[in-house]
């Protein structure tokens, strides 16, 4: 029984030893490293999160922070920064 690889045969040389070598290398260099890549970036290329788009970091600080800074609270002082600047532009 005569058991090859479905690769064309111009890759492998007349020596046999380099098609393990080869075949290695293709799995490795066309499978494995792109889904490397890929976990990586999805793992640590996430800098934002949630549906506004908050930095992780400053979510981590206000959520975290020993002052117990809640969304409730950032969204009144934002909304009353707002009003002030709109009647500020009023006068």
């Amino acid at each position: 029984m005569n058991v090859g690889v479905a690769l064309p045969e111009w890759m492998f040389t007349k020596d046999r030893r380099m098609a393990p070598l080869m075949l290695l290398g293709l799995v490795g260099g066309g499978v494995l490293l792109p889904m490397a890549l890929a976990a990586w970036h999805l793992f640590n290329g996430q800098k934002y999160t949630g549906p506004n788009k908050i930095m992780n970091e400053t979510y981590s600080y206000l959520w975290h922070s020993p002052f117990k800074v809640k969304e409730v609270q950032v969204r009144r002082r934002l909304r009353g920064l707002a009003l002030f600047f709109f009647f500020l532009s009023l006068a």
